[in-house]
């Protein structure tokens, strides 16, 4: 799914107004018991609670593509069509057939490893995905399809902090009981894709609250799909194969370079229409988009003997995982200098009384510690 396609689902989280037909769920004790499971007509829930329900689910649909946002397709082999036809029947069921669900929560829980209390939310809707004109407006009047999906959210629970609370009967303060609140999602999924504006069943939005530490089984052993490398690991990879290629000898120059070269690669394809998975950069290009930057021709052996070294077999490195446009960092052991290149211009090193300095321009009113400085 792309960007656009994501926003286009998100908009369908109207408080107050919207078209969800069913949510279901289970109460899990952290000895992967479950305690309690429900199942109700959205519309038929208070509108605080719905508008809580909401917000979780809506928060499975953030986060950058490929850091938080995962594309993900079901190989075309046995234990993956399984899963892939055990998801239909769900979707089709619309959540009314308790069995089907039932099995799915208890493969949820072999595959999630904690000691710790949550639940397992599942919503469903069904979208009249309107047409669009030729100036590329959406016809509300014109519905060419159904888009019936469900968002499965697994959100680990917590107790309330301890604090005092008035008691208007008693006039007085007394400890506040200590309630179960359910919080924002661990990890969660869509199903089936919103590609091109219609169900994709071959595909599933994955989300992970923390870009740097991927569910790994859940991945793997539910979904049957391949594990994309965390945002962070990408950023090393590629840090990693510079440092190898040129000798633990690159210079600051160089680094810049191959910055912006980046940054103008991912701005192509975004101006291209790409879709973020279209945004990866295979070995060849990343020394291709090196060798252009840095001026300097890189050995194909030595280069290719790098990457297996460095690189997991089938892995991939998607161009704005690599960079930021915006935002340009240098980082030393005591010291963190960012700077909005948007602004100002990339900061320089020069030596100043023998010593290596980063100088960076000061634009607009210079403040320390909150104070004004006048220069």
């Amino acid at each position: 799914m792309t960007k656009r396609e994501i926003s286009e689902i998100k908009r369908l989280f109207k408080k107050g107004d919207n078209s969800f037909t069913r949510l279901c769920g289970c109460y899990v004790h952290g000895e992967e018991r479950i305690t309690e499971t429900f199942c109700q007509a959205f519309q038929s829930l208070p509108e605080e609670d719905a508008n809580k329900y909401l917000d979780i689910f809506k928060k499975t649909l953030s986060g950058g593509i490929n850091k938080n946002l995962f594309n993900l397709t079901f190989p075309n082999e046995k234990n993956a069509n399984d899963c892939r036809s055990s998801l239909k029947k769900i979707v089709n069921s619309e959540l009314k057939e308790e069995n089907i669900l039932e099995m799915f929560y208890q493969k949820v829980i072999k595959l999630y490893d904690t000691m710790e209390d949550y639940v397992i939310l599942v919503i469903h809707n069904r979208y009249d995905v309107p047409g669009k004109g030729l100036d590329g407006i959406d016809m509300e009047d014109a519905s060419e399809d159904v888009y019936s999906y469900i968002i499965c959210a697994v959100c680990p629970v917590k107790l309330s902090d301890p604090g005092l609370g008035y008691r208007t009967k008693e006039n007085d303060f007394a400890s506040l009981e200590r309630d179960r609140v359910i919080e924002m999602p661990e990890f969660g999924f869509l199903y089936p894709s919103f590609n091109d504006r219609s169900a994709d069943l071959w595909e599933t939005l994955y989300y992970n609250a923390n870009a740097k530490a991927l569910n790994k089984s859940f991945i793997e052993d539910f979904l049957y799909a391949e594990i994309p490398i965390a945002a962070p690991q990408q950023m090393k990879f590629f840090c990693d194969i510079v440092d190898e290629v040129f000798e633990q000898q690159t210079d600051y120059q160089t680094v810049c370079a191959i910055k912006d070269s980046i940054d103008e690669y991912v701005a192509q394809k975004e101006s291209d229409g790409a879709r973020p998975e279209d945004c990866v950069l295979e070995p060849k290009d990343l020394k291709n988009l090196i060798e252009r930057a840095s001026g300097r021709e890189i050995d194909g052996q030595v280069y290719s003997n790098v990457v297996n070294e460095i690189m997991p077999e089938n892995g991939k490195l998607f161009g704005e995982n690599l960079t930021n446009s915006k935002i340009f960092e240098l980082k030393t052991s005591s010291a963190v200098v960012r700077v909005n290149t948007e602004i100002t211009s990339k900061p320089e090193i020069r030596k100043i009384d023998g010593r290596n300095c980063i100088v960076v321009p000061i634009e607009g009113e210079l403040t320390a510690n909150g104070m004004i400085v006048r220069t």
